[in-house]
């Protein structure tokens, strides 16, 4: 059946067919496994509704965790001649099964399919991303353990404000990051439902069962509508790019930092040689060229997401052939936050403090606002305060030394906050842990026929 399903034998335009394919003969193999588990799971259930025989669904399951296996080693060629990876699928089980193949597309659409593999995809990735955070976490975490006492100016307009410390600089990606991981397992829960079931977009008059599909399937839920479940592809995948953005914006921040602390001016943040570039013409030069690549990755994470934006922002009700074009920005932007979260692991564990120059830092005016307090915990008026702690700093009298213990329960704070932190994570891995376990269930059982069935 080496055709287009939509093939009823007129001639079309060959520029018109390769234009309207573009990318997703290359894009779908991403695709390959999900779609091989979904359409596992619709054949169990056409099974169950009496529409599919005993011995179809057999040679079926055993032809798609054929493919399966070959999906998985990238190993399932999708020719741009039959679009797309559901084609490509049904083409082959049509080809060696015969007749069971062409039963596999009862009641259901491309867009149907294309819209139950997106979501397997998204679920596999986001619980992908949420165990890499979870490992740049404790990355951050071990490098607190040695930095904790270190102190670090604090920069407000990038000009000396008040006493911190790597501590607490750490602390504040570390509680960055875990927001982050919320996030990630808020946005599991809203990827978590079935949207197989709707045919083209307005239910199927056949006897389907969406919850069976859903259960084999791992998903607590279903579209109780079909028009609905339809008008949620594309805003899945931008609920899903607008994390990793806000994942990029925290990154891009702490990459902003290394990039100014590293600078001779500052000079409180060194990176090994190893992790940096020479210049072609200036022999004097270590270029931290990862930093400066990451935050542009970051930027490029922020384009894929307005991208995806427009392509569905403009869209009415239903189905439409834009959304087939909702597909490569997401990949795109996964695939620059893989290789952002392997620049910001290494960037974290080459770190190199230079402890000297970030103590000639502390600045005795970095503590005028503790000696402020003190007067207002003397009884005077914040603002009256204010007034005698500023003519003190004209005059270069404010005591560094007497103020410096003022940051002791501040950074006591810090300790705490962080201790706490890693208590939530422990327990934010157990969750991405079920989430592991349920898609590793799904796919080690989706082949398996019912029980009444012999393999």
């Amino acid at each position: 059946m080496a055709k287009r399903l939509w093939d009823k034998g007129e001639t079309s335009d060959a520029l018109m067919q390769e234009l309207t394919v573009g990318k997703d003969h290359l894009l779908d193999q991403l695709l390959v496994v999900h779609d091989c588990v979904g359409s596992a799971a619709h054949a169990r259930m056409l099974h169950k509704a009496k529409l599919l025989s005993r011995s179809d669904l057999v040679a079926l399951l055993k032809g798609l965790q054929s493919i399966y296996k070959r999906g998985q080693i990238s190993n399932f060629p999708i020719p741009i001649s039959l679009e797309d990876v559901h084609t490509a699928i049904e083409s082959e089980l049509s080809d060696t099964l015969g007749e069971a193949g062409l039963r596999i597309h009862t009641s259901r659409s491309r867009n149907d399919q294309v819209m139950l593999a997106m979501r397997l995809f998204l679920r596999s990735e986001v619980t992908a991303f949420l165990s890499t955070l979870c490992a740049l976490l404790d990355d951050v975490a071990d490098r607190f353990q040695k930095l904790e006492h270190t102190p670090l100016p604090g920069y407000t307009h990038l000009q000396p404000a008040m006493p911190s410390s790597m501590g607490m600089w750490l602390h504040a990606l570390y509680e960055d990051l875990l927001e982050e991981v919320r996030r990630g397992l808020a946005l599991l829960t809203e990827i978590d439902a079935n949207p197989l079931g709707g045919t083209a977009g307005f239910g199927s008059s056949m006897k389907v069962d969406p919850k069976y599909v859903a259960k084999l399937l791992g998903f607590s839920r279903i579209y109780r509508n079909p028009i609905q479940a339809n008008n949620s592809r594309g805003r899945v995948e931008l609920r899903t790019l607008q994390w990793l953005t806000s994942i990029a914006g925290g990154l891009e921040k702490f990459f902003w930092d290394i990039s100014l602390f590293c600078t001779r001016e500052f000079g409180f943040f060194k990176l090994p040689n190893e992790l940096t570039t020479g210049s072609s013409i200036m022999p004097q030069k270590r270029n931290p060229d990862i930093v400066e690549l990451a935050r542009g990755r970051c930027a490029k994470v922020r384009g894929a997401e307005s991208e995806l934006a427009w392509i569905i922002g403009k869209l009415p009700t239903s189905y439409h052939r834009d959304l087939q074009l909702t597909k490569e920005p997401v990949m795109r932007a996964l695939d620059e936050m893989r290789a952002l979260f392997l620049m910001t692991r290494l960037v974290i564990r080459g770190l190199q403090v230079d402890q000297k120059r970030v103590k000639e830092c502390m600045y005795a005016d970095l503590y005028a606002t503790y000696d402020a307090y003190r007067e207002v915990e003397k009884g005077a008026p914040f603002r009256e305060a204010y007034r005698r702690t500023a003519e003190r700093v004209k005059g270069d009298k404010i005591k560094a030394a007497a103020l410096a213990k003022d940051f002791l329960p501040i950074a006591q704070n810090v300790h705490n906050g962080m201790r706490d932190a890693k208590r939530e994570l422990a327990f934010a891995r157990t969750q991405v842990g079920k989430w592991q376990r349920r898609i590793e269930e799904v796919e080690r059982m989706i082949f398996t026929a019912p029980r009444n069935i012999r393999l």
